[in-house]
């Protein structure tokens, strides 16, 4: 294991590409956070859905409410490990209090799930009839994928 010189865990490299790569990764998690919050299109929907039974709206809303909190335990994940407790400008902004400071406080499980859903929507993305993209953009998404599988082979290789 890596450490440094004052005894504690080495943390992952963030550059200011890396550390841009991984803001634009959140700020694609969040369009998806948007639509299954509090206000969001997907709870508006079963909400105003007259079709729909009591039960079956009460099993959507459940559905909707466990998707909130598998994406903000993703979102709370990539948040800390892109600003780190070292820097000094930037403040961690998770949508639980959770107690991590960086990448070693996540719990590794915790941590390798929430690479993966990642990039299972990352790839969702690349992949949806709903967003046209350019190859350019397209071949971006694979960049980003990449990037995740490095932060999770970094944090795997060095338990």
């Amino acid at each position: 294991m890596s450490v440094t010189k004052t005894g504690k865990k080495k943390l992952f490299r963030m550059t200011v590409k890396r550390k841009i790569m991984l803001s634009g990764i959140i700020t694609t998690l969040n369009i998806k956070l948007d639509s299954v919050d509090e206000d969001g299109l997907g709870r508006l929907l079963v909400l105003d859905n007259d079709k729909m039974t009591e039960e079956v709206r009460k099993e959507k809303l459940m559905e909707l409410d466990s998707q909130l909190q598998e994406l903000s335990l993703i979102h709370d994940v990539l948040e800390v490990v892109c600003v780190h407790e070292d820097d000094v400008f930037l403040r961690i902004h998770m949508k639980e209090d959770r107690g991590w400071r960086n990448e070693w406080d996540v719990p590794l499980e915790v941590f390798n799930e929430s690479i993966d859903k990642m990039i299972e929507i990352l790839r969702w993305f690349q992949h949806s009839k709903f967003v046209h993209m350019s190859e350019e953009q397209f071949k971006d998404y694979d960049t980003k994928v990449e990037f995740l599988l490095e932060l999770k082979a970094f944090r795997n290789s060095e338990e």
